[in-house]
């Protein structure tokens, strides 16, 4: 009872909801993430394809979400 099934959770929670815990989980103390996979064993992971993760990372940086460079990803970001 101590784990969850993935593919329950994938089902129930949007994608947003998932990649944000995700994001979260690998959060740093200087407020920016470091992605030790490629975004294909990331989406694998969450349970959906390469092209809605990206969907879903460019519309979360489009509210100012997060920011994304070739490198890193930061929360929290809002523009100026």
């Amino acid at each position: 009872y101590g784990t969850i099934n993935n593919s329950s959770y994938n089902f129930v929670y949007l994608l947003i909801n998932r990649l944000s815990s995700y994001l979260v989980e690998h959060l740093t103390d200087k407020s920016y993430i470091i992605l030790n996979s490629s975004y294909l064993e990331i989406a694998q992971f969450l349970g959906t394809t390469y092209r809605h993760l990206n969907r879903t990372l460019k519309e979360m940086e489009s509210r100012s979400i997060i920011r994304c460079d070739k490198k890193n990803t930061y929360i929290g970001y809002r523009s100026t």
